[in-house]
């Protein structure tokens, strides 16, 4: 940065600017007379105060040279030997730069004051002409300039006593404009060569004008007034910046130095311009550049940070604002742990400090506590920054990642609930085998057995039992998703409505029941047993919510999910059909509230709840398309809300009155049981016998292949597991269609996904979900075996 100076006046007047002499040191030569220029160098180091002193020491104009390197030692030197010009070394380790400049600005003797510094910012160059600098150099870059401000300074102080002073040849050789003016009449006495190259007049022009022919109005007007002021001893010397005017008309913006040269009979005052064109073009540039990166700064979605190597901010754009609360100005100074949550503050302060050991870049997740107390999740991309080699601070973007984490839990929540489905419905397939047996025999020994048997007593218990865990395994196929559904396009208000006398029941006479039904609601397809266990088991929890009664409340209306609601996990905009379940209970906290849907989670005391009504709903709701959502706070109530993709009403099945079916029948053909678990397949094979039919048992499709090699006699009907060791039921039954045409066939599975993988879901495909009962399984043979519509097979 180029040096500045400024004129001496009260510490809050404006400081002027730089004069930056370009004639290196090696062209001064002593003059013949001896100057009166005092020069005081405070510099701790060494190397540089000998440097500086040898070359000050060669100078025209200068006489002694006194060294300080302690800023302590200052204000007793400078009563010993009063300076003319002091030059100081603002990055003393011994003391403050500044503190020197203030002592020299109390000191009864005014002197001009040169800065050396390794900080050639302009907030900081500001800092010390207001503590009384007047020239201010980057040590590094502006070392000789600021020895060439000694020099001009000594050299317009030279002793007068000759037509010329000494070194009349600096003068001329002065890359600069420098004249001598009649301070009286204004009139030039003297011009350079830099002169009149730079202002276009020839010497004997310049010397027939006077200095207001170059000058503005207003710098001609501020001229004469400084002139008058250091004439009379207000100001110590003329500084200043203005605009002078070339002969072609061009205007130069010069900063100036004046410095009085009288000599015998005339008063005298020399000047040196500087022109600072570039330098002002340079800097409206630099502001401009300045504000289009500020712009950009300002203008990027992404928060925008620094900080110093303490990690205190120093700067935020407009994103970073509004990301944390805090303005600009607010932040700086502010530490990043007063704003990183305590929980991540020691990883985010790591990563930040891996900085220091090399890393180019580094990226990071950690959470920020934002002046509203917000907690907010963010990713952070930081780097260090450096200049000239040294490391000055961090630079980094943060993202608000809040959408992202919310999206990633519920993404985690679909996985943990889909793999506990799956696990719910392994078991679920394996429990029903057995409940095959267990129910089914039991059953059949109640049937069997006198009244007064004390063995049938026991099977009742056997079979109340067996129907218990029969319930509880259809709980964890809904919440699986893996139970046989029967769906129907069914009015939802109508449901509603025949439920309303049993909910009216089970919730007791302190709860008030209100049902809300939608007009042109439209329908919704699912099974309706299924349905209204959905509902009978969101009233029953919103009834225990409410121990001391209350209002529960049951809605139907429309809904469209639009890209905003849709943002969940395999969420699909469109049209939905809602229903809402609120009661005015004690609500849920957000941990609870985040667990109601897991499988045996409940908050009821031991032995009260299985922990799997809230599950079986969620997973009927899923099965049937739909998606169910819970809003609650503690002693705010609790509103579940179902959404069911809407169909048109004029698709709404009628109801249909089905005959009670009578007992069911036996019969004499022949049928082909196939199951690979052993007790399932003993089971039904005694209650198909005892029924009178033929019964071939094989325990896989390679034994029935083999059975039916060996049986001489007609196939009426297939009856097997959909899935078998080798080949699968289907399989079985396509191999079996050539042998035996017409063969009818009921499949069967305690597993949904079985026959889903199967294609045996048709409607129009036999099929028995297990646990089946002695009943439900001749029942539905006999159905099969007198139907007239053709088999299954032969659409295949």
């Amino acid at each position: 940065m180029p040096g500045h100076f400024a004129r001496r006046t009260k510490p809050d007047s404006r400081k002027s600017a730089a004069l930056i002499l370009q004639l290196s040191p090696a062209r001064y030569a002593r003059g013949s007379g001896r100057p009166a220029v005092n020069v005081l160098i405070v510099d701790d180091s060494p190397a540089i105060s000998v440097r500086l002193e040898e070359m000050l020491l060669a100078l025209p104009g200068v006489g002694r040279v006194t060294v300080v390197a302690r800023a302590s030692d200052v204000w007793r030197t400078i009563q010993m030997v009063p300076p003319d010009l002091v030059v100081v070394d603002i990055d003393m380790h011994s003391g403050s730069g500044i503190g020197v400049l203030q002592t020299l600005r109390s000191a009864p003797k005014q002197a001009t004051t040169i800065v050396l510094t390794n900080d050639p910012t302009a907030q900081f160059r500001d800092r010390c002409l207001q503590a009384g600098a007047d020239f201010f150099f980057d040590k590094s870059a502006e070392f000789e300039r600021a020895v060439d401000v000694v020099a001009g300074f000594a050299w317009g102080r030279a002793a007068p006593g000759s037509h010329l002073p000494p070194c009349w040849a600096c003068f001329e050789r002065l890359p600069i404009p420098a004249w001598m003016f009649d301070v009286d009449t204004l009139a030039f006495k003297a011009v350079n060569d830099a002169a009149v190259r730079r202002y276009g007049y020839a010497r004997e022009e310049f010397l027939a004008m006077t200095v207001t022919d170059i000058c503005s109005p207003f710098d001609a007007s501020d001229l004469t007034d400084r002139i008058r002021r250091r004439r009379t001893g207000e100001m110590a010397r003329a500084l200043g910046a203005g605009q002078h005017h070339a002969k072609d008309g061009s205007i130069i913006h010069v900063e100036i130095a004046v410095t009085p040269f009288d000599r015998p009979g005339q008063r005298l005052d020399l000047v040196l311009a500087h022109d600072v064109g570039d330098r002002i073009r340079t800097g409206e540039a630099l502001r401009a550049s300045e504000a289009r990166y500020r712009e950009l700064f300002d203008s990027a979605t992404d928060a925008i940070f620094t900080t110093d190597l303490d990690l205190n901010f120093t700067a935020l754009n407009r994103a970073a604002e509004a990301l944390t609360g805090y303005t600009n100005e607010q932040a700086k100074g502010l530490n990043i742990a007063s704003i990183v949550t305590p929980e991540t503050l020691e990883q985010a302060q790591g990563t930040l400090s891996d900085q220091w050991g090399g890393r180019v870049q580094s990226m990071f997740e950690t959470e920020i506590l934002a002046r509203d107390g917000r907690r907010v999740p963010i990713e952070v991309i930081a780097r260090l920054v450096s200049r000239e080699g040294k490391p000055i601070g961090i630079q980094g973007t943060a993202r608000d990642i809040s959408d992202r984490k919310r999206l990633e839990q519920q993404l985690l929540q679909a996985h943990k609930m889909e793999a506990v489905g799956r696990l719910a419905g392994g078991i679920a397939h394996d429990f029903n085998n057995l409940l095959t047996v267990i129910v089914g025999v039991s059953q059949d020994m109640i049937e069997r057995l006198p009244s007064d048997d004390p063995t049938r007593a026991d099977a009742v218990q056997i079979f109340n039992a067996g129907g218990y865990a029969v319930d509880l395994t259809r709980q964890l196929l809904a919440f699986s998703r893996k139970q046989i559904l029967a769906p129907k396009v069914l009015d939802l208000n109508a449901v509603t409505g025949q439920l309303a006398p049993v909910l009216r029941r089970l919730i007791g006479a302190d709860v008030e029941l209100v049902i809300r039904a939608a007009q042109d609601l439209g329908a919704v397809k699912a099974d309706p047993g299924q349905l209204e266990q959905v509902i009978v088991n969101l009233v029953v929890n919103a009834r225990d919510a409410m121990p001391q009664g209350g209002t529960l409340t049951v809605e139907t209306s429309t809904a469209v999910l639009d890209a905003s609601a849709a943002e969940r996990p395999g969420l699909v905009r469109g049209h939905y059909v809602l229903l809402a379940i609120s009661d005015t209970g004690s609500g849920m906290d957000a941990l609870t509230k985040a667990q109601i849907f897991e499988p045996f989670f409940t908050t009821k005391e031991a032995g009260k709840g299985t922990g799997l009504g809230l599950c079986t709903v969620y997973g009927i709701v899923k099965q049937s398309g739909g998606y169910i959502f819970v809003d609650s706070e503690p002693g705010q109530g609790t509103t579940f809300r179902l959404y069911f993709p809407r169909r048109p009403a004029s698709e709404i099945e009628p109801a249909r009155n089905v005959p009670p079916r009578g007992h069911e029948e036996g019969g004499t053909e022949s049928i082909l049981l196939v199951d690979d678990d052993r007790g399932v397949r003993d089971f039904a094979n005694r209650v198909l016998v005892a029924r009178g039919y033929a019964v071939l048992s094989a325990s896989s499709t390679v034994e029935a292949l083999q059975l039916c090699d060996g049986h001489p006699g007609r196939i009426d009907l297939l009856l097997t597991d959909v899935v078998m060791p080798g080949m699968s039921g289907p399989g079985l039954a396509e191999a079996l269609r050539g042998r035996y045409p017409g063969i009818k066939v009921v499949y069967t599975s305690g597993y949904t996904t079985d026959a889903i993988d199967q294609g045996v879901l048709d409607p129009q495909v036999a099929f028995i979900a297990k646990p089946f009962k002695a009943r439900e399984l001749t029942s539905k043979i006999r159905e099969v075996l007198d139907a007239n519509k053709p088999p299954f097979l032969d659409r295949l």
